[in-house]
C-alpha cells in the first residue's frame, strides 16, 4: 500500500512518460501548492526534456462555486467548497520555481475562462486538470481539447472524488458525451485519463 500523495507521484509519472515523446507542452489547471509543477521540473532535468510547463490558477482560491460543485455534499464538506478556498499566492508559487530552479515554467494567473484561449499552448502533450470545480474543468476542456497532441494524455485529479468534488465528474462526462473518447481507469490507479484519438471500447 502506498500514501495518496505517492499515488500521485506514480500516475504523474506513468502521464509523463507515456507522452514524452510527443510534441506539445504540459499544461496545468489548478496549481495549488505546486507539488505537480516542482515534480514536472525535476522528471523535465532528467529526461532532458525540451518541453515547458504552463500553470493555470487564479491564485487567489475558488474564484466561484455553483450548485453542481455542492451536490450531496455533507454539512462539512460544504464548508471546504468555497469561493476563495484553496488560495496559494502567486508570489509563493514564483519563489518555489526560483528556489528549485525549474526552467521553462509559465505561470498565468486569472479565470480560465478568460486566459486559455489567449495564452495555451497550440499543442499540448500532457493536460492535467486539477481545479476541482465544474466551470474550471468545463472551461479547460472547451479550449484546450482540440489542442492536445494525438495520443496525449488528459488526466483528471478529481473524477472518481464525487464525494467531495461532484462537479469534476459531471464535467467531464458531459464533454465527453458526444466524443469518441472516453475516461478510462489508469492501469494501477483509481485515477481517470482520457487519450486523445482512443476511441471507447464497444
Amino acid at each position: 500500500p502506498y500514501s495518496a500523495l505517492e499515488g500521485r507521484y506514480f500516475r504523474w509519472l506513468y502521464s509523463l512518460e507515456m507522452t514524452r515523446s510527443l510534441a506539445g507542452d504540459v499544461v496545468e489547471l489548478g496549481v495549488g501548492p505546486g507539488r505537480f509543477m516542482a515534480y514536472w521540473g525535476t522528471w523535465a532535468i532528467t529526461r532532458r526534456s525540451p518541453n515547458h510547463y504552463y500553470g493555470y490558477d487564479t491564485f487567489a482560491g475558488f474564484p466561484s462555486v455553483t450548485d453542481r460543485d455542492r451536490e450531496n455534499l455533507s454539512e462539512e464538506r460544504l464548508k471546504r467548497v468555497q469561493p476563495g478556498n484553496y488560495a496559494f499566492s502567486k508570489p509563493r508559487i514564483e519563489r518555489l520555481v526560483r528556489r528549485l530552479q525549474l526552467q521553462n515554467v509559465h505561470l498565468v494567473e486569472g479565470d480560465f475562462a478568460k486566459t486559455l484561449k489567449e495564452t495555451a499552448p497550440s499543442k499540448i502533450s500532457f493536460l492535467y486538470i486539477d481545479c476541482d470545480l465544474y466551470e474550471g474543468y468545463k472551461a479547460g476542456l472547451e479550449t484546450l481539447y482540440d489542442r492536445v497532441t494525438p495520443g496525449g494524455y488528459i488526466l483528471f485529479d478529481e473524477y472518481e472524488r464525487v464525494d467531495e468534488w461532484p462537479g469534476a465528474k459531471r464535467a467531464v462526462d458531459e464533454f465527453f458525451a458526444d466524443k469518441p473518447e472516453k475516461p478510462e481507469p489508469l492501469p494501477f490507479s483509481p485515477s481517470y485519463v482520457v487519450i486523445r484519438g482512443k476511441s471507447a471500447a464497444k
